[in-house]
């Protein structure tokens, strides 16, 4: 008869290796399944919250690029209006 060692040494199958515990005897893979599922629960939970704040950011992002936008355009019709001021009080200081 195979000692623990040598049974745990022979190669075998992942599946039957997962089956077999420490001392040889087969064990009941609800409390590894269980520890599976947390863990991969988990997972899934960061994940969607790093999701969730990367759409937080890209938000913030957009509204502070949309305001951005708005007073560059704004920037742009106060120069237009100083050029046209500048141009007709030179027109008037040449007269």
């Amino acid at each position: 008869m195979a000692t623990t060692r040598q049974m745990l040494e022979q190669p075998q199958s992942p599946f039957i290796q997962r089956n077999i515990s420490i001392n040889g005897s087969p064990m009941v893979d609800d409390r590894e399944e269980e520890l599976s599922r947390s863990a991969l629960a988990l997972y899934k939970e960061k994940e969607d919250e790093i999701e969730r704040r990367k759409m937080e950011v890209r938000d913030r992002v957009q509204t502070k690029l949309g305001l951005a936008e708005e007073a560059t355009r704004r920037l742009a019709e106060i120069r237009e209006e100083l050029e046209a001021l500048t141009d007709q009080c030179v027109r008037r200081f040449r007269r």
